[in-house]
């Protein structure tokens, strides 16, 4: 679609007009327990809420939330929720989070987001809106696990457990600052909350998989805003000064490439480590993402946890080979070999990734020039999920996690972690994830958490690449655009039209 050209769809602009944002792809799920993708988590950003969000200055402030107290073991919260209505005017109780904690802890619900509510060991009713929620340890910030979204307890006659296949999915109701109107084709309609304060009458999220596609809309007044802008279009952007902002903001996700453990080569810390020395992370990156930073451990850079003390692996093919040689590997006609057995390596990307098709080949073909014979499987997102992350059946994966501010890495790297899918193990990793559960002190949780990232760059559990900087362009129509670095549109309700 290179020479698309996109004719204007011209609606105007001002207090009536929808706002217009390319994603692209659409929602799995409209509903926040199922929520899955980041696409996902936007959307249900805008119509639900939580009990705690986020301030400007990304501190816990309350949402549903009135009122509070922390006892003095930090271990149990009474809270005081604010009146209010769902979007089809039915009232929130405290039923209502009740019910939403016990389906996340359902574990016939096969919820994406179960570890939100792994410290919550049980819900006190006490009211029509008040409830003391009791935790399994002491809390550093009890609030930060109280993030998740409430959903309402009347729009569900059979849970828990709760389906993911649900009617809800597709016809949510909510109570955050935008209602669900419709789904027609490739646009997500909704309006506004008419018990909010909000700039935006309306919203069309706009799913658009092709990024030049995107773009030509944006140029012709298809599209108010790109939610991500790719590195090689962002010249063109700055070359709408006056009529599109282009904003950056600092996200806290970070670029991995997966190594199943149970492969009998990937299992040997030196091939890890071979690896990573293998491929020169400054340059791909460079190449086709533009700005960032290569990464020594699981965290982003700007993340308190980020242990600045830890150096990256170098790109050193020598240093690569002398340690494929430790091992007991030398080269055959080009690719190692051990016993006779050739190191062959199925990388197995998501289609979804396609637009950075040209990173997953540059990988490739420097892994295949330091020795390692690899082949590219390129799977549709269902069949990903099933053969990668529950199935265990691959070798090689490339991927991006993305974080909010507690950057919980736990259920990564723990050994039987819900979200440890490269079979990772480590005895040493998992006595310092439990070090820092147990902790309540703010001051020792990070320190341990740099721990973390010193042993996760010694023992390799992914081959870190990088974090880059995020982008995306606004109408210079729109004033009082903020953007959360997870979430995205927290900050929505000050979003307006330039009058």
């Amino acid at each position: 679609m290179g020479g698309l050209l996109v004719a204007p769809l011209l609606m105007g602009s001002g207090p009536d007009s929808p706002f217009r944002f390319g994603e692209d792809r659409a929602p799995t799920t409209l509903n926040p327990i199922f929520a899955n993708t980041m696409v996902d988590t936007r959307m249900e950003e805008l119509l639900f809420d939580s009990l705690f969000t986020y301030d400007h200055f990304l501190n816990p402030a309350p949402s549903m939330v009135a009122s509070y107290k922390i006892n003095d073991e930090r271990t149990q919260m009474t809270i005081y929720m604010r009146e209010g209505v769902w979007h089809d005017g039915k009232p929130i109780s405290a039923q209502d989070v009740d019910f939403t904690i016990q389906v996340l802890k359902d574990e016939r619900t096969r919820a994406t987001s179960k570890n939100m509510v792994a410290d919550i060991k049980s819900v006190q009713i006490t009211g029509p809106t008040a409830l003391v929620i009791t935790f399994t340890r002491s809390m550093v910030q009890p609030e930060r696990a109280l993030m998740f979204k409430i959903v309402p307890k009347h729009a569900f006659k059979n849970a828990p457990p709760m389906e993911p296949r649900d009617e809800f999915r597709l016809n949510p109701v909510g109570s955050g600052p935008y209602k669900f109107v419709r789904w027609k084709g490739t646009t997500l309609e909704m309006e506004a909350n008419q018990h909010r304060i909000v700039g935006l009458q309306k919203l069309h999220a706009r799913f658009v998989p092709d990024k030049k596609a995107q773009l030509d809309f944006l140029l012709y007044d298809g599209l108010d805003a790109l939610v991500r802008v790719l590195p090689r279009h962002r010249p063109v952007i700055e070359g709408m000064a006056g009529k599109v902002e282009l904003l950056p903001y600092e996200s806290l996700s970070w670029w991995y490439l997966g190594v199943n453990h149970k492969n009998p080569h990937l299992e040997k810390l030196e091939v890890r480590r071979a690896i990573a020395h293998a491929l020169d992370r400054d340059e791909v990156r460079s190449a086709h993402l533009g700005d960032g930073q290569t990464i020594s451990g699981p965290f982003a850079p700007r993340s308190p946890f980020y242990n600045d003390r830890v150096k990256p692996y170098q790109y050193d093919l020598r240093a690569a080979d002398a340690l494929m040689r430790k091992a007991g590997y030398k080269k055959t006609a080009g690719v190692y070999a051990r016993n006779g057995r050739k190191v062959r390596l199925k990388l197995a990307v998501n289609k979804d990734w396609t637009v950075y098709k040209d990173v997953v080949l540059d990988i490739q073909t420097r892994l295949r020039q330091a020795g390692f014979e690899v082949d590219i499987d390129w799977l549709d997102a269902a069949s990903w999920a099933d053969r990668v992350v529950k199935g265990g059946d691959f070798d090689l994966t490339i991927g991006a996690w993305s974080f909010d501010e507690a950057s919980n890495v736990d259920s990564l790297f723990e050994s039987d972690g819900r979200n440890n899918f490269v079979n990772y193990k480590s005895e040493r990793m998992d006595s310092l994830l439990k070090q820092s559960q147990d902790t309540r002190d703010p001051e020792l949780f990070r320190e341990i958490y740099r721990r973390v990232h010193e042993h996760a760059h010694n023992d390799l559990p992914y081959i870190f690449l990088w974090s880059v900087s995020s982008y995306t362009a606004v109408s210079s129509e729109i004033t009082g655009v903020d953007i959360h670095p997870f979430r995205y549109f927290t900050w929505i309700e000050d979003w307006k039209w330039q009058e």
